[in-house]
């Protein structure tokens, strides 16, 4: 995938779909998504918003329709 991991240090890493706009960024440590973490719908809007902790979600994750408008939120204890 091009991404570096730098022994404990957080790199960051886009993804996107094939129009070029970013699918998804956020932070990665030892290869395992770390803090937050941002995912957009095809037209740029923010999709979701949640924070993980070695690879897993934890806390409040926000999610938003493709008009940006609130949809829920769903709270993950970083549990397995």
């Amino acid at each position: 995938s091009g991404v570096r991991y730098d022994g404990g240090v957080p790199v960051e890493r886009k993804t996107y779909y094939g129009s070029g706009q970013v699918s998804e960024e956020g932070g990665l440590t030892d290869g395992l998504r770390t803090g937050r973490w941002t995912r957009y719908w095809p037209t740029g809007a923010v999709r979701e918003v949640g924070s993980f902790v070695d690879g897993r979600r934890k806390g409040v994750f926000t999610q938003f329709y493709p008009d940006g408008l609130f949809a829920a939120e769903t709270f993950f204890d970083g549990e397995a």
